[in-house]
């Protein structure tokens, strides 16, 4: 049984899980959206979690693995918060709004 609380304890310190765990946990303040939507958030924070937290921690200098860990919560929390707003855009953004705003003279 010892093998099974040095695994538990490996995973609770990895920042993957923390991250995931940090999206997770921001999936319950996305309002009203669709589940591929959530879904899809959730990937995307996780792997800003993965992926960033990493270049976080190294830029910020922290050599703790706690501290890694909490770096990647918060990006993982984060990256699905941003990855929601962004599904709210798109979801209400027309293509035809869009493009005749870009090519639209603005006035001087």
């Amino acid at each position: 049984m010892a093998w099974i609380d040095d695994r538990l304890a490996e995973y609770a310190q990895s920042p993957a899980v923390a991250g995931a765990f940090g999206a997770l946990i921001s999936l319950r303040w996305m309002p009203g959206t669709t589940w591929a939507s959530k879904f899809t958030s959730l990937l995307a924070g996780f792997s800003v979690a993965i992926f960033l937290a990493p270049y976080l921690v190294e830029v910020v200098g922290v050599t703790s693995k706690p501290g890694a860990s909490a770096f990647a919560f918060m990006s993982g929390f984060l990256g699905l918060m941003a990855m929601g707003k962004g599904w709210d855009w798109i979801s209400t953004t027309t293509f035809g709004e869009l493009v005749s705003s870009i090519f639209t003279k603005r006035p001087t």
